[in-house]
């Protein structure tokens, strides 16, 4: 099976990015092969939000593949590795854009990175299309070629806060918010506060600190002083779970809630049985009685020695079909590459009820979609819905 070339540059330490490039004929003519690449951290803070991913974007071209390719061209994946740094990030969109001359741009994954690479997107007139940047009204500020297949926390987090209050009658509460990372800072400053006050839920304290602290004691022991009925937890994976673990040691037991960041099987994994109880919420469900998804689930942990995937490699999944569908919509490349691009930009901005292993959405004139989600709460391991 074919799953992919992951290529690093020694002088920058880094490895850049996604591309999808007409490397042979276009429609019509002989077959070749259409490369594509992707912006993904597979070191630094998020890897391992970006290994689940990288699985998912392997497995969508293993599939495509085995089923015939595009109009006859295989599908290739050229992988290069973010860092999970801003910065690394532009190095790699610059280089596919203008040196790779690829065709569209799959990431960057996190909200700090599309940040600054979606100017990029509109400044060489080629979409990049992310999985999972996830802060609210990102894809809007950066149109026309900046888009995003993620929903945000203020689409799907107030179910999950209305679950929350009524279980565990909040009234009072606490948040602790990474204000380093764009998506954690723009939840734990806007999304929930907003939510809460809808819901007449106090703030009695809050609590900041930054990506990749190892000691939370001081922030739990501020909070423990403040006693809330709940606490609001808007941090990366490994901090989450390094925040939850401290405050269980010292003996809180108010129920944790979080946001996208957490929607994954690492946090359980790191956090243990001090995770039990959280809840948050995602637009993928690893238990979904679709067959579609089910299909996924089982290939991915075929592929995946036996690990489940987080919603972003489910997304991931979804955008390279979702390419996949758009050249085909055109009748093939032209082999004009600056006319396809347009054209690539134009069928995203126009996708209607898509079918992926999410379930069916259509992109928003905001350059997002307009997906559902669920209420999920942390048992034994597992994130499972509330009965």
């Amino acid at each position: 099976m074919m799953r992919g070339r992951t290529l690093f540059n020694g002088m920058v330490g880094v490895a850049l990015a996604i591309a999808v490039v007409l490397a042979g004929p276009v429609a019509g003519a002989q077959a070749g092969e259409i490369k594509i690449g992707a912006l993904i951290p597979l070191t630094g803070f998020a890897s391992g939000f970006g290994q689940n991913q990288k699985v998912g974007l392997e497995l969508a071209v293993e599939e495509i593949n085995a089923a015939g390719g595009i109009n006859g061209n295989t599908l290739e994946v050229i992988t290069y590795d973010t860092e999970s740094k801003g910065e690394k990030a532009i190095f790699g969109f610059r280089r596919l854009a203008t040196q790779d001359k690829v065709l569209a741009v799959l990431g960057p994954f996190l909200s700090t990175e599309a940040e600054v690479c979606f100017p990029l997107a509109n400044k060489y007139e080629i979409i990049s299309f992310s999985a999972s940047a996830a802060k609210p009204g990102l894809a809007a500020k950066h149109r026309p070629f900046g888009f995003t297949n993620s929903t945000s926390d203020m689409d799907t987090l107030p179910p999950a806060v209305d679950y929350w209050q009524k279980t565990h009658n909040i009234k009072k509460v606490c948040i602790v918010t990474d204000i380093k990372d764009a998506l954690n800072k723009s939840t734990g400053k806007i999304v929930m506060p907003m939510l809460f006050e809808k819901r007449g839920i106090e703030i009695i304290g809050t609590s900041d600190f930054v990506t990749g602290e190892m000691d939370f004691s001081a922030h739990v022991s501020k909070f423990k002083g403040l006693n809330p009925d709940g606490i609001a937890v808007s941090c990366t994976v490994a901090d989450a779970a390094g925040f939850v673990k401290e405050a269980r040691k010292q003996g809180l037991t108010q129920p944790f809630i979080g946001g996208v960041a957490i929607q994954t099987p690492k946090f359980l994994e790191l956090a243990g049985k001090d995770a039990d109880g959280t809840v948050t919420a995602a637009s993928f469900w690893v238990e979904s009685l679709d067959a579609q998804s089910q299909a996924f689930v089982k290939a991915f942990r075929k592929l995946y020695e036996g690990r489940a995937p987080n919603p972003f490699a489910a997304n991931m999944h979804e955008n390279v079909f979702i390419i996949k569908k758009l050249i085909e919509d055109m009748g093939g490349l032209s082999g004009d590459l600056a006319a396809d691009r347009k054209k690539i930009q134009q069928g995203l901005a126009g996708l209607k009820s898509f079918k992926g292993v999410t379930g069916t959405f259509s992109m928003l004139e905001t350059g997002t979609v307009d997906k559902s989600g669920y209420v999920l709460i942390a048992r034994e391991g597992e994130w499972e819905r509330p009965e």
